[in-house]
């Protein structure tokens, strides 16, 4: 990275800056940014599941990058959702998780936005924690 000459425009919003800075790649092409939100913008890899720029480390599975595990897993399960077992010859069938597994894994992200909307419309929190107490933490 070195620093770019005053008059470079940036490479993604056309800003003319003094702090702008250049990035020389491995194929001797080069870029201008202005900030790292630019270059962030035109340089990050964006998530496969929720659209997001990864910054730092990614999750890559099955050639395909993503933004966190939750994600990653989001989209596994999509793809199992999409393909059925019907179409795949006896020989072949792919490994589903079983069904309890599945069951598991929706009855842990259900019912949380009910108690993000709670909180937000103003209970307090010690009552949440004792209803969601004397409801069995689900």
């Amino acid at each position: 990275m070195q620093q770019a000459s005053p008059t470079q425009a940036c490479s993604v919003c056309g800003n003319v800056s003094p702090q702008a800075f250049q990035l020389i790649f491995c194929d001797g092409s080069q870029r201008f940014f202005d900030s790292f939100e630019c270059a962030i913008h035109a340089l990050a890899p964006i998530c496969r599941n929720c659209s997001c720029r990864i910054i730092g480390h990614g999750i890559e599975q099955g050639g395909a990058t993503f933004c966190c595990d939750h994600c990653a897993r989001s989209a596994i399960d999509e793809a199992i959702d999409e393909a059925s077992e019907e179409s795949f010859p006896a020989s072949d069938a792919p490994a589903f998780p079983s069904s309890a597994a599945a069951r598991r894994h929706q009855r842990l992200h259900e019912g949380r936005i009910g108690w993000i909307l709670l909180w937000l419309l103003g209970v307090p929190l010690p009552l949440l924690l004792a209803l969601y107490l004397l409801r069995g933490c689900t």
